[in-house]
């Protein structure tokens, strides 16, 4: 005769602390690459100032700005943080090209 097949267990109740964990490691994985994308883009406007091509180092410099506002309108970043990364980085165009 046939063995007869177990009935199938339910599964398991996952508790709202282990719901909390997985969500809250999502969202750190993809701020964390919003905040690396952020990071790059200053890099390349840096690197650009560097270069001494003014219009090169404005494009790169509002990419890397608007980089920064994206993080804080969806809260990777603190708007403070972003405002601080964005006056340095405005600092170091204007020391390197002039106000004008």
């Amino acid at each position: 005769m046939a063995e007869q097949a177990k009935p199938k267990a339910p599964p398991t109740k996952r508790t709202s602390a282990e719901r909390a964990a997985k969500t809250a490691e999502a969202k750190h994985q993809q701020n964390k690459s919003v905040k690396s994308t952020a990071k790059s883009l200053i890099t390349i406007a840096e690197q650009a100032i560097a270069g001494g091509d003014k219009d090169k180092a404005l494009t790169a410099v509002t990419a890397a700005m608007s980089s920064l506002d994206k993080s804080v309108k969806n809260k990777v970043l603190h708007l403070n943080t972003a405002s601080r990364r964005k006056s340095s980085l405005m600092k170091k165009f204007q020391k390197a090209f002039g106000k004008g």
